[in-house]
């Protein structure tokens, strides 16, 4: 596709034309035309300057689905819990938990607003390269994309780590004399399940959307059955106090230190430190938006699907962390949390079943995260922003689903997994890795969307009305401070045994964008298709983008047009039907 400085009012290129004009093949002619989406989902993505080349086989309750299963808040927060635990006591995690995932919400809703008014599978890549002046589009936008494959590309690592990991659990509770899996056969386990879940990810996306039902069903029955177990099968429970009031005194505790004389109350720093679990849990929250072009009606969809994500993350997050500390009377006893916690609440069977219940999670789990990943890489390379975007932005035409994408996914995914092999404490840092990539990239288009893109915002049919600005503020403000957390030491002294390499992740990964953009992006790629001042009005007109700054802008949900001028817009480009 040429690289034009063109409006997105209108197709670019010949690849873009003849997408347009080409018939249908036989196959695809006989799918219900439905399936493509509406005409304002079409017509919308064709004024952002892109055609539709995948299945939008997704309805409002799948991309809802897809984002809970995405996140996946019981894998993550099992993920987690060992660090958790290690820097403070029952109440630090229990309010780290509530402190974080408030403000989560906040995040949540408003990036809900701005994938109303962009529902493109770039995302926040997409979004930072629209949201503020056309001249820093290519750099802010390219910024944004690295940062959020790095943090998805971690998150699929850490997952498929977590799948190995739980199944090595679930081995050492059925033969106590076993000592698990070695971290070589980890390793291959790892890169076998990321193969598993590729190949089933090149599925039709509406597929996927009942795969994704399904994990949704799981997770949140799942959640109900490990508390319940937990509260009922414990043989002895944690105190109101203990779980809600006091800490651990890591510092001073020793073998023979009496757990009664180990309580202290809070200390906000090892809250603040506690962040780091809750924030790595709510990753992802934004899968929707990644999935905008396969969703119907998703100027809607996609942003009712964050929010509750978010919502229903937190209150079933919470349930969780209670039920677990709830049926520890003793944290410090603990060699192994999550493990340890299911064989002192249910016994050695049943905590078997409850580990084998997380070892389903984590697989759904990876199946969506590996997806949204797959999304990013295909937005990147549709717009000319990775090596060799030609060919990794190929689409297979018998399903729709970005094949060179999914495999690139695959491959950066293992060189993640290998990481353990030289060093076990780089296996931590790719949780590390993970949070700081998508806190970044979810922290650009808000920053951009509260300062130099202001004035110039139009908010969509469903958006936060007067209270759109502050909401922003609050959440792009509390991104940046929280990101910084992670490149703190965790331990003290700092050896090579116990560093954060999280820093030396992240950098290294940003490294290889700084070459590619030093070599060949900075010439060729000009950032996300841009909607011009026209476009704005077409898009109003068509009742996708509300009048007005966020103060004069309807309600949530809103779908009426309104002028957006005293001028009738410009009539919509004509654009052929293809033959069926």
């Amino acid at each position: 596709v040429p690289r034009m400085k063109t409006s997105a009012g209108e197709v670019l290129g010949q690849e873009a034309r003849s997408e347009q004009l080409k018939p249908m093949d036989k196959s695809f002619a006989s799918e219900d035309m439905d399936s493509m989406g509406t005409a304002d989902d079409k017509e919308c993505l064709a004024q952002m300057g892109y055609v539709q080349q995948l299945y939008r086989g997704f309805n409002g309750f799948m991309s809802f689905a897809f984002c809970f299963t995405a996140v996946s808040i019981i894998p993550s927060i099992s993920l987690g819990f060992t660090s958790s635990v290690g820097l403070g006591g029952p109440a630090e995690i229990t309010w780290a938990w509530i402190l974080g995932s408030a403000f989560c919400v906040i995040g949540g809703a408003a990036m809900a607003e701005i994938s109303s008014v962009y529902p493109s599978a770039g995302s926040v890549y997409h979004w930072a390269g629209q949201i503020g002046p056309e001249e820093w589009a290519p750099i802010s936008s390219y910024i944004c994309g690295w940062f959020n494959f790095l943090g998805n590309a971690a998150g699929d690592a850490a997952f498929s780590s977590g799948f190995a990991t739980v199944v090595s659990y679930a081995i050492t509770m059925n033969d106590p004399d076993s000592s698990g899996l070695s971290t070589d056969t980890q390793v291959g386990l790892s890169i076998a399940v990321l193969a598993a879940w590729t190949i089933l990810d090149f599925a039709r996306t509406d597929h996927q959307g009942w795969v994704n039902n399904l994990a949704l069903f799981w997770q949140v029955a799942g959640t109900v059955v490990i508390v319940i177990c937990l509260l009922v099968m414990a043989p002895n429970r944690a105190s109101g106090d203990l779980v809600f009031l006091e800490g651990i005194d890591w510092v001073n505790i020793t073998q023979s230190s009496d757990p009664a004389e180990l309580g202290m109350k809070v200390n906000p720093y090892t809250v603040i430190i506690g962040l780091t679990g809750c924030l790595f849990a709510f990753t992802g929250y934004e899968a929707g938006a990644h999935m905008a072009e396969e969703t119907r009606d998703a100027r809607r969809s996609a942003p009712r699907g964050i929010l509750g994500t978010v919502l229903c993350c937190t209150v079933v997050g919470l349930l969780y962390i209670l039920g677990m500390l709830f049926a520890t009377p003793d944290i410090t006893q603990l060699d192994v949390p999550v493990r340890d916690i299911y064989l002192v609440a249910a016994g050695q069977k049943g905590g078997l079943g409850l580990m084998c219940l997380l070892v389903i999670c984590f697989f759904f789990a990876g199946i969506a995260s590996t997806t949204v990943t797959s999304r990013i890489v295909f937005a990147l390379a549709r717009d000319g922003a990775l090596p060799f975007s030609s060919a990794i932005r190929y689409v297979y035409p018998g399903t729709k689903s970005p094949v060179g994408s999914l495999l690139v996914v695959f491959f950066v995914d293992s060189l993640f997994m290998l990481l353990p092999l030289g060093n076990a404490a780089a296996l931590a840092a790719i949780t590390g890795t993970c949070t700081v990539g998508y806190q970044i990239s979810y922290a650009i288009p808000l920053i951009l969307r509260c300062t130099v893109g202001r004035s110039s915002w139009k908010p969509g049919v469903w958006n936060l009305g007067r209270w759109s600005l502050p909401i922003c503020a609050v959440a792009c403000t509390w991104q940046v401070l929280t990101s910084l957390i992670f490149f703190w030491p965790t331990a003290y002294p700092v050896t090579v045994d116990n560093m954060n390499w999280t820093v030396v992740v992240v950098f290294g990964v940003l490294a290889i964008a700084a070459v590619n953009w030093a070599l060949s992006a900075r010439y060729s790629f000009t950032g996300p298709k841009r909607i011009d001042g026209q476009t704005i009005a077409n898009l109003s007109a068509m009742g996708i983008l509300t009048a007005g700054g966020s103060s004069s802008s309807r309600g949530r949900g809103s779908a009426a047009p309104s002028a957006a001028s005293s001028e009738p817009p410009t009539p919509l480009p004509h654009r052929p039907e293809p033959d069926v």
